[in-house]
């Protein structure tokens, strides 16, 4: 029994491992993770992928629970640095994030950004409970 739960951390281990790599391939310089965009008819936008809310609080909170099950701090380095961008994206008026809106930023709600809000609360207590 203990034999399989080995082979079966080395392989977990193995597949995060590809799966961290190919994450970063999508990592832009700034901390911005490129993720799925959605269109529907407006051509001007199609020509970047870029980094939403949407996604860009999915890939911290991914890092937050890398971190909270392996301790590894690169882990949470990675959170840092996409919510450091996240937070750069705040418009400090309307409380609302850029690119939120995908096709038009107009169209930004709050409910909108909600996902990259809770991934920062969610960091902010990991940060405080471990006195980081």
């Amino acid at each position: 029994m203990e034999n399989k739960q080995t082979i079966d951390k080395q392989a977990i281990s193995n597949a995060l491992s590809k799966q961290i790599s190919w994450l970063e391939s999508w990592r832009t310089k700034d901390g911005a993770y490129n993720g799925y965009v959605v269109h529907r008819e407006d051509l001007k936008r199609l020509y970047k992928i870029h980094d939403t809310p949407w996604s860009q609080g999915a890939i911290i909170k991914g890092y937050i629970n890398l971190f909270k099950n392996t301790e590894n701090k690169d882990f949470l380095k990675n959170a840092v640095t996409a919510a450091k961008l996240q937070c750069k994206r705040l418009d400090d008026k309307s409380g609302k994030y850029k690119y939120a809106g995908f096709e038009d930023d107009r169209f930004c709600s709050l409910v909108h950004c909600s996902l990259a809000d809770i991934a920062l609360l969610d960091l902010a207590q990991v940060i405080i409970k471990n006195k980081l």
